[in-house]
């Protein structure tokens, strides 16, 4: 009796609250995405339409409720119901990380995301296939999250849907990844569903749900209540069918081939049983371990076929067991062959001399250089032993024939820009003194006895040929190669004689801070190194020119491989352009320099196998680091 009493009074307080609300709520603003068909789009008069639409429809009637639809981006909805602009949300894909947002409704439908390629595309089949492609994806789905953990791929990112399969229309993406049943729509609303395939069709099935801000009970239960009614009537069918009788056809074709397969498997199962159970369970087994072993060869053989190196194999008599695509490309022989010997042919019989020279435990490599009617051939190898006990061999080739072409052009490439460089360079710094004494010549003859005149030629005709003096010196000491002479030295040695010879040519006070490790020493030629120290020395003294602040630090270290030497300065630092080009030579950003102080200094520290580091940010300084090995290390 108090049983039954209870379930009249919850059912009388389930009327109530429900009345209740729909006394409250006159309007109901739903938000909507309007690029999501056919769920949910504004039709041709204006209103919105699709699935989704026509459950809230149908729900608002039921309520007696008064909506006002709001079109939103996927990636507005959760703001916009947070701060309360709308009150639901015509559809979301369900997420825990959500729960403490939001409330949800009753499942809709079950959303899964697709794979849509270009029917001719026989590259892409799953999701691994798209490194290094372009995908387009909307922004804000769980698709574009799933990529993130996808290595390589280039990603389309669009504000719907519809615009991103726009995309893959236009060919600037080589697949799409989003809504099945929006894409599906595109597709044949655009009449193209002959021109592409779904590779996968349930990439992260979740609900798809209303959805309603934290707490909201009372406008969850309405439309929680609604939906029930609309389910136990042949309303929800006929919604569901008119916008996906399609994919309703397939599902219930696949369902019904499913049940029938599932009852013809039962009863011959049972058949199967009762003659012997035993004989069954072993046929399976086998069955099962025969599948899982053609997948892994079928798995392995696929590996094999699609990388770039040449893989082969042979036995202990030296006959081929096994060749790759690639492996033939590169001996230009049968890929099906069995059983050749490796000295049936030049290119097999070279590989054949490799194998004696292979040890147990240990691989060999090296490069096989061959000749061809088309040109010469680079070929690395690496053999190794087989494990298996059988005595075979395995040889990986690579064919670096056209990147030793390619660097090899680059290097001549290289070598002519950097000769017509230093000729241009040559050319401009000979013909500038040479103009300038040229045209005292000229004028010679008819102002000989100008006093002016005559001062003027003392004065900058010497300057000149000073200035093509020092440019020969320069030139000179750029086309000497002689081997530097290395001796351990002093960096406080070398220093102290180069900074007090600054010091007293120098018009303005600068301020040198040394920081050395004691006994720390550099080991080179002594005049070479002294010669680096004295073009950077000079150069930070040229750029504190108009600084406040004229300050010089120099510091070394050293660790167990290198010698390091520090000089900062506060001058005026280097625009990126500068730094990109400060070691070309007659390079200069000084009225009076040649521009190979810096060029030779960077070729003596290539002699001696070190480095030279600069950091540099305009108004803010520079520092340039030298790295010498260190005695036994170059």
């Amino acid at each position: 009796m108090r049983k039954r009493f209870f379930l009249l009074a919850l059912f009388l307080l389930m009327l109530f609250t429900e009345k209740g609300y729909g006394e409250e709520w006159k309007k109901v603003k739903v938000g909507f995405d309007p690029n999501l068909p056919p769920f949910s789009f504004i039709s041709e008069d204006g209103s919105p339409a699709g699935y989704n639409a026509d459950l809230m429809y149908r729900i608002a009637r039921n309520s007696g409720w008064e909506l006002e639809f709001i079109p939103l981006h996927a990636e507005q909805f959760l703001p916009q119901l947070q701060q309360g602009y709308v009150d639901v949300i015509l559809g979301m894909k369900y997420r825990g990380s959500y729960e403490q947002m939001f409330d949800f409704s009753e499942s809709i439908f079950t959303m899964s995301e697709a794979l849509i390629v270009p029917k001719e595309d026989k590259t892409i089949y799953d999701i691994t296939d798209l490194k290094g492609r372009v995908v387009a994806v909307q922004r804000g789905t769980a698709a574009r999250e799933m990529l993130d953990n996808v290595r390589q791929v280039k990603m389309n990112v669009t504000s719907s849907e519809p615009h991103a399969m726009r995309m893959l229309f236009l060919e600037r993406a080589d697949a799409f990844i989003g809504n099945r049943w929006t894409a599906q729509y595109l597709l044949e609303q655009n009449q193209v569903v002959e021109d592409y395939d779904i590779r996968l069709s349930f990439i992260q099935p979740s609900e798809y749900s209303f959805a309603v801000r934290e707490g909201n009970l009372e406008l969850l239960t309405a439309i929680n209540q609604s939906l029930q009614k609309i389910r136990q009537t042949k309303e929800y069918r006929t919604i569901y069918n008119y916008w996906f009788e399609p994919y309703n056809q397939q599902a219930i074709w696949w369902q019904r081939t499913a049940w029938l397969l599932a009852w013809i498997s039962m009863i011959a199962i049972i058949i199967i049983s009762l003659i012997t159970i035993w004989n069954k369970r072993l046929k399976r087994e086998v069955d099962k371990q025969t599948r899982v072993l053609t997948h892994y060869l079928t798995f392995q053989r696929e590996v094999l076929e699609r990388v770039d190196n040449g893989i082969l194999t042979c036995d202990k008599d030296r006959k081929i067991t096994l060749m790759n695509r690639r492996a033939s490309e590169i001996l230009g022989t049968n890929p099906n062959i069995k059983d050749l010997p490796l000295d049936s042919s030049p290119q097999l019989c070279d590989l054949s001399l490799v194998l004696d020279k292979t040890q147990p435990g240990q691989g060999q490599s090296g490069e096989l250089v061959w000749g061809n009617s088309s040109g010469t051939q680079y070929i690395y190898y690496y053999v190794a032993l087989l494990e298996d006990g059988s005595g075979g061999w395995i040889i990986s080739l690579q064919d670096r024939t056209e990147q030793i072409q390619l660097q090899e052009k680059l290097r001549i490439q290289e070598k002519l820009r950097a000769l017509g460089q230093l000729v241009a360079g040559i050319a401009h710094e000979l013909r500038n003194p040479l103009t300038s004494m040229k045209m005292f010549i000229d004028v010679l003859p008819k102002k000989v006895e100008d006093p002016r005149f005559r001062e003027e030629l003392i004065k900058h005709v010497p300057a000149e040929m000073n200035r093509l003096n020092h440019l020969v010196e320069e030139l000179l000491d750029y086309t000497r190669k002689k081997e530097p002479v290395k001796e351990s030295v002093e960096w406080n040695e070398l220093l102290s004689s180069i900074i007090r010879s600054f010091k007293i040519s120098t018009e303005h006070e600068i301020n040198f801070e040394i920081h050395f490790e004691e006994a720390s020493t550099v080991f080179g030629d002594r005049q070479r190194v002294r010669q680096v120290l004295i073009n950077l020395i000079s150069n930070a003294i040229d750029a504190l020119e108009d600084q406040p602040t004229k300050k010089i630090t120099i510091t070394s270290r050293e660790d167990e491989e290198y010698s390091y030497l520090k000089v900062a300065d506060t001058g005026k630092g280097m625009t990126k352009i500068q730094i990109d080009n400060m070691f070309q030579p007659f390079f200069t950003t000084k009225g009076n320099g040649v521009g190979l102080g810096l060029y030779i200094s960077y070729n003596i520290m290539v002699e001696h196998g070190g480095e030279i580091e600069v950091m540099s940010q305009e108004g803010e300084g520079t520092t340039i680091t030298l790295k010498f090995p260190r005695e036994g290390r170059s």
